[in-house]
């Protein structure tokens, strides 16, 4: 039986020479640079379509109960979580309802807790013209 070996001009490749490595060093920065400033885009474009969504998911709630339940239901902006601010600034949260006793716009102690959305560390600034909003039975807003 006869044996063939078989050589290969030159030195066999053991890893990445210098100019490789700094040519790829020099293409992941650039890409690193062009697609940052994107991306912290993309992230607060997403901070802003959630919160938004959250609230009109919460608006649709409230209203969808007003109707079910034949009673107002209520969302108010609130700090706490627990009881409705006096800011117009909605963007710390909010509480949906059942707002069938007591002061108008306000947790009571009666009053029934549907949802409660709070976010301290928002980015997002949401600013309404008032406190609360109110839907009545049919699900038309009601003072």
């Amino acid at each position: 039986m006869t044996t063939h070996h078989i050589r290969l001009r030159g030195r066999a490749s053991h890893g990445f020479t210098i100019v490789e490595l700094m040519i790829t060093v020099a293409i992941a920065a650039i890409l690193l640079v062009i697609g940052i400033p994107n991306f912290t885009e993309f992230v607060a474009n997403n901070r802003i379509v959630s919160t938004t969504n959250e609230l009109a998911s919460h608006l649709n709630i409230a209203r969808v109960h007003a109707i079910a339940r034949n009673t107002p239901v209520s969302i108010c902006a609130s700090a706490d979580g627990t009881s409705c601010g006096v800011s117009t600034r909605w963007d710390t949260g909010w509480i949906v309802f059942v707002d069938n006793t007591g002061v108008v716009g306000e947790v009571d102690g009666s009053d029934e807790v549907l949802r409660v959305y709070t976010d301290a560390n928002s980015k997002v600034n949401i600013l309404g013209d008032g406190t609360f909003l109110r839907f009545g039975p049919t699900g038309a807003v009601i003072n």
